[in-house]
């Protein structure tokens, strides 16, 4: 069953707490049934004398001995991953058997330490009794054992760890390359070699070489388009990777500038329009730098001032790019004719090229431009200073251009090149090996004399034009993947033609490595392969299991979602269409993410989330739960929603899992559950049962047993006289569990009590089965008309056990310690800063006796102020105080505790306690003694401020049916939370699984230092496991 104190405050409780309120200091004994339970789970029922219906429940008899009994087994099993770099870092699943119950006893992992080679690692987690997650620490290259070492010992597992020299990528020089790729790029870091396989992107370096520095120096392969790109280098199974660390640049170019011309004042904003522009391009007109902003039509300049009409070039810089593009400066005040130049300097030889041309003086009528002999057509006059014109056809080469106006002429000479069309238009054979040597020809029209190809980023071989429309050569070396080819005429670069994925290589089938090596058992976990020659259709297997979803990236890369599989490591093969087969041994670890105490574990969500349901309680407990649907996030709009196998566990795999989200959990019979703000790799939920059972048959009562004795020490002071009305009594109880067995948690009316009115006067309880007892009297002078008590003196004893059915009288206590002590409390942050709203309880601390409750206070006068009278003379050491806030007994109610050491009389101090919260949503309304209000798919509240803020936050929704409670729903937080919201399909069912009826919430916020909501579970969420908590309970009723 799960462990848990959510629901421990019953309403009958909640009522109880207005008998604190005001309450008298001191002990407040009466009489009443039932017990505080014990670590047997034995209820007692009515004993003797006027006491009450029972007590402590034991431990249970002695067996017999018939042997010494083996201890439970221990052993190391396997580590997965079982390799990771000498750096550290590498998280890992270990497995075996154990690890909880070789140490019976001790808090999970409390004395557990994991070793690798002579190494310990700082954060190990024992996840269950077969499970420990670890993360390695630094080692040295090779093979080392891991040792599971905890206070029963140590277990080995031989050389289950490889550490490997680091792959780390650190920088890339230069950061920036052309498009087209083919210049030589190092990668600085560690653990490179000339097997290194590095990519651009999506696209592979070419012809790596080790420099003498460790270096990496690669050709860079062409991109797809300019930009930023990741960069990763994979060797030996190990992977380092930049992430958007070098930039693609396209070709600097100017296509235009408007406006074309500017007066010599300048001023105006120009847009400059091309290619390759980036934030850090420089833009001069002539030797005038003019200030640059990119925009996404382009750059935008504030055009500089100019002393002289005329051309100029405008200029554009990134590096070493440089581009140009013809302007000119004009002077409005001078009409006389000139011309300065056009733009664009150069056009096809077939002509149409629409040209600018610049100069002053134009006039619209007599207006006329000459491209060498020929004229311009469709002379189109702008202004003064701009003429648009069409360039005619021409040959090959450069030509002067003559301007014409009004008996005016200018000649600009060379001003146009006129350059051929070149275009690459097929390439057979489209497809060879990375090694090159492949012969092939290239189709096209406008081939050059002396044309340069490139196939990819490297110049072919063995280049022969056939004619203008013909080219062969061979190929260079290349890595997998369609590359562009490239004609360039050697004579003028300018000149070129391309043809984009013009030619595939193919590569040798390779598996460098799976990301992320591990996975969750249920299968689904997102991986990507990484290796070489990935194309066609490929099957994937993990160990003998085929991956249903297999998707090529690219050429280097395959998305896989894991099939399902079981604990351990397996081999990972890629099979090719073509027959190729590649394997990577142990290259992926299959983990169970199950934690046997619930809740988070793992590192941080990174895509990927495993969610497991178990059985907390009913036919099938600690049994997985099949078939529950789970909902990972809230918006109906954006969520997962899938259901767990038979295992109990399903696994998401999504790009948004890298921040919190909401997880929701709905299983047949079953309470439902939801963890909001969740955060870790891993969750699993216990949930309680509360489908139909068959009852089973009434067990077979034990025979009744009666324990008691005699108490002495009946001693009143010398100066006491009793009055007429009074009597000397002594009260006799039996030690609570723990503070969680005494009130509010239960009932004063359930604390079973018993009364010895004189010296040597006996005790009695009966109770069935075996016990384990300690029982307490306090000794006063009681009022026999008002019943008011004046304790006095005070005595117990221990360890009291008893076998079933028997009868021991000899539990015998001695009034040995007055009741003569005062210990002032100092309350930090009482609620809401008032007298009566906090009661300051101190408990005798028996350790695994028990505790026993010495007497209670009020802050009567004083907000932050109380004090304990009538206190044993016991040190700090051995008292817990208890502090509860409350508004005159009504929820909401906060509670902290304190242990003190030394001379409790001196003073102690106890807060701050936690600030109360309050429901904002839904609506409450009061509904005769309890806030009630509408069932809705939203919670939300406030809380107030206090110096300690809870990190925690629990509600339970349950319903109240005679004899108990019917779990419906539970939700665990964090406690900077102030509203959860959950999928409207758990809202609908829960509606229908009610019937009609309302439910009971208990809300609980809880302070500890040591919590951490990555990585709670159900034992730190309990309230045992809190130092502070507040708890509020309101009512719920569907719609």
């Amino acid at each position: 069953m799960r462990q848990t104190a959510l629901r421990l405050v019953s309403l009958a409780a909640i009522a109880l707490l207005a008998g604190f309120a005001c309450g008298d200091s001191g002990p407040a004994p009466s009489s009443g049934k039932g017990g505080s339970g014990g670590t047997g789970g034995i209820h007692i029922i009515p004993g003797g004398g006027s006491g009450g219906d029972g007590g402590t429940g034991g431990t249970g008899g002695t067996g017999g001995q018939g042997g010494e009994e083996p201890p439970p087994p221990f052993d190391v099993t396997g580590v997965y991953p079982s390799r990771g770099t000498v750096e550290g870092g590498t998280r890992v699943t270990i497995t075996g058997v154990g690890f909880l119950a070789s140490v019976p006893g001790e808090v999970p992992g409390e004395s557990t330490v994991v070793f690798f080679g002579d190494n310990p690692s700082v954060d190990s987690r024992v996840v269950d009794d077969r499970t420990i997650q670890a993360t390695t620490p630094p080692g040295l290259e090779g093979v080392v054992d891991v040792v599971v070492r905890n206070s029963s010992g140590a277990r080995v597992c031989a050389g289950c760890f490889t550490y490997l020299p680091p792959l780390d990528l650190r920088a890339i020089e230069p950061a920036s390359g052309p498009l087209e790729g083919g210049t030589r790029v190092v990668l600085r870091g560690e653990g490179f070699e000339e097997s290194t396989l590095v990519l651009f992107g999506n696209r592979a370096a070419l012809l790596p070489e080790v420099q003498p520095d460790g270096s990496l120096s690669v050709v860079l392969p062409p991109g797809d388009e300019a930009g930023l790109v990741d960069v990763r280098a994979i060797s030996s199974g190990r992977y380092s990777v930049l992430r958007r660390v070098f930039r693609y640049q396209a070709e600097l170019r100017i296509d235009a500038v408007q406006p074309p011309a500017s007066p010599l004042s300048g001023g105006e904003t120009a847009l400059l329009r091309g290619e390759g522009f980036t934030s850090s391009t420089k833009v001069f007109f002539g030797a005038t730098e003019a200030a640059a902003r990119l925009t996404p039509s382009g750059l935008e300049v504030t055009i500089p001032r100019a002393s002289a009409p005329g051309p100029v070039e405008v200029s554009v810089r990134d590096g070493d790019r440089v581009a140009s593009y013809p302007f000119a400066y004009f002077d409005p005040a001078d009409g006389s004719f000139d011309a300065y130049a056009v733009a664009p300097g150069r056009g096809l030889t077939t002509g149409g090229a629409e040209v600018l041309v610049l100069g002053s003086g134009f006039d619209r009528d007599t207006l006329a431009v000459y491209f060498g002999s020929t004229p311009a057509s469709d002379v189109q006059w702008e202004s003064a200073n701009v003429a648009r014109v069409v360039a005619p056809p021409g040959s090959a080469g450069t030509v002067d251009v003559r301007v014409r106006s009004a008996g005016n002429q200018k000649v600009l000479p060379g001003a146009f090149r006129y350059v051929r069309s070149l275009s690459v238009q097929a390439v057979a054979p489209a497809v060879g090996p990375v090694e090159g040597g492949t012969s092939i020809a290239i189709q096209g029209e406008g081939f050059p004399e002396n044309p340069l190809v490139y196939v990819g980023a490297l110049p072919a071989k063995n280049v022969v034009r056939v004619d203008a429309n013909r080219i062969e050569a061979v190929t260079p070396p290349g890595t997998d993947g369609v590359v562009p080819v490239r004609v360039v005429d050697a004579a003028d670069a300018d000149v070129r033609g391309v043809l984009g994925s013009a030619f595939r290589y193919e590569g040798p089938l390779r598996l460098d490595l799976v990301d992320p090596p591990t996975g969750a058992r249920a299968g689904g976990t997102r991986v990507f392969l990484r290796g070489t020659g990935f194309r066609g259709d490929l099957r994937v297997r993990f160990g003998d299991a085929e991956a249903e979803h297999v998707s090529v990236v690219d050429p280097f890369t395959l998305e896989v979602l894991t099939p399902r599989g079981n604990v351990g490591t397996v081999d990972v093969s890629v099979e090719r269409e073509d027959g190729a087969t590649a394997v990577l041994e142990g290259g992926f670890s299959y983990f169970n993410p199950i934690s046997g105490n619930g809740g988070a574990s793992g590192g941080p969500l990174a895509g990927v989330l495993n969610v497991t349901a178990l059985a907390a309680s009913g036919p099938n407990e600690n049994q997985p739960i099949p078939g529950c649907q789970v909902f990972v996030g809230a918006d109906d709009s954006a969520r997962l929603v899938k259901e767990t196998d038979a295992r109990g566990q399903v696994t998401f795999s999504d790009p948004s899992l890298v921040k919190a989200v909401s997880v929701s959990v709905l299983c047949e019979h079953y309470e439902l559950a939801t963890v909001a703000n969740h955060v870790s790799e891993n969750l699993t939920v216990l949930l309680e049962y509360n489908g139909p059972v068959d009852p089973p048959p009434p067990p077979p009562q034990p025979e009744p047993g009666t324990v008691g004795g005699r108490v002495y020490g009946f001693k009143r002071p010398p100066s006491r006289e009793l009055a007429a009305n009074e009597e000397e009594v002594a009260i006799v109880s039996v030690a609570f569990r723990s503070v969680f067995n005494a009130p509010p948690f239960v009932s004063e009316d359930e604390i079973p009590v018993a009364e010895v009115l004189e010296e040597g006067g006996e005790y009695a309880f009966t109770f069935r089965g075996a016990g384990y007892f300690t029982f307490y009297a306090i000794y006063g002078i009681r009022n026999v008309d008002t019943r008011a008590f004046e304790p006095l003196l005070f005595g117990y004893t221990r360890g009291v056990s008893v076998g079933q059915g028997e009868t021991y009288m000899g539990a015998d206590i001695v009034l040995d310690t007055r009741l003569d002590r005062t210990i002032p409390v100092s309350i930090l942050n009482p609620p809401w800063d008032a007298p009566n709203s906090v009661v300051v309880t101190a408990y005798l601390d028996l350790g695994g006796d028990g505790i026993i409750r010495l007497g209670t206070a009020v802050n009567r006068d004083v907000p932050g102020e109380a004090i304990l009278t009538n206190m044993p003379a016991v040190s700090g050491e051995s008292l817990l105080f208890q502090a509860m806030g409350h508004d005159m007994g009504r929820l909401p109610f906060s509670l902290t505790y304190r242990r003190q050491s030394g001379d409790p009389t001196q003073g102690v101090t106890i807060g701050p306690l936690l600030g109360l919260p309050t429901i904002t949503w839904p609506p409450l309304v009061d509904a005769g003694g309890i806030l009630a209000g509408y069932l809705d798919t939203t919670l939300e509240w406030e809380i107030a401020s206090s110096a300690v803020e809870p990190n925690l936050i629990s509600i339970n929704i349950f319903q109240p049916v005679l004899g108990g409670s019917i779990p419906h729903w539970h939700v665990v937080l964090p406690g900077d939370e102030r509203r959860v919201t959950v999928p409207t399909e758990l809202v609908a069912a829960l509606t229908e699984r009610l019937e009609g009826a309302f439910v009971i919430v208990q809300f609980v916020t809880g302070a500890q230092p040591t919590f951490s909501f990555p990585n709670w579970n159900y034992l730190t969420v309990n309230l045992g496991s809190l130092s502070s908590f507040t708890i509020h309970q309101f009512a719920l009723v569907p719609r």
